[in-house]
């Protein structure tokens, strides 16, 4: 993963106001259905949201860059992604976060049978999205001892970062929601 210096949303305390205010008003938009428990991720590229400040967001980041998938992700408390990787170069910019969302980047070295058991102990073997028993990730008994290569990021609210090319999960272990918005662009920013 890395920052991505450019981007800077001017209107971002406008954004997350409206966003916290209104994001349950895109039920008039379907979500997709492929995403994992208590995970809501809407489709949003070719589509008028009527929030005006998402909007913006949305122009402004559509100027800038050659962009082919946007989309708005709502992580309810307790929810994650299992170990993964994206199709084209992915980009998050959390616009509701705290310090219990974490990123997790997977050595690719590792064989792939980790990532299953990686994605199994985020969970201590149960289904996503429950409680905070459900959620704990005991990182120096598991993750990191690993290899060195394992990555854990928390990414402040405002700051837009790609994701690599390597196995990665999300997982937040809030009470709250954690909302951002996701883009790929066709060609690296």
């Amino acid at each position: 993963m890395r920052k991505i210096e450019s981007i800077k949303i001017d209107n971002f305390e406008e954004l997350k106001f409206e966003i916290f205010n209104h994001y349950k008003t895109l039920s008039n938009i379907i979500p997709l259905n492929n995403g994992p428990v208590n995970i809501k991720i809407y489709n949003i590229l070719n589509t008028n949201t009527g929030l005006p400040e998402l909007e913006k967001v949305k122009k402004y980041l559509m100027d800038k860059f050659d962009i082919n998938h946007f989309e708005l992700a709502v992580y309810g408390p307790f929810s994650g992604t299992g170990f993964h990787r994206d199709n084209g170069i992915r980009h998050i910019l959390p616009i509701i976060s705290d310090d219990k969302a974490y990123n997790f980047e997977m050595d690719d070295d590792l064989p792939s049978i980790k990532e299953h058991y990686y994605s199994d102990k985020l969970y201590n073997g149960k289904p996503m999205g429950y409680t905070l028993e459900d959620v704990q990730p005991t990182l120096n008994e598991w993750f990191f001892n690993e290899s060195e290569k394992n990555k854990l990021y928390i990414i402040p609210e405002n700051e837009c970062w790609e994701i690599g090319e390597n196995k990665h999960a999300h997982v937040n272990c809030s009470f709250d929601h954690r909302i951002i918005i996701v883009f790929d662009t066709i060609n690296k920013i």
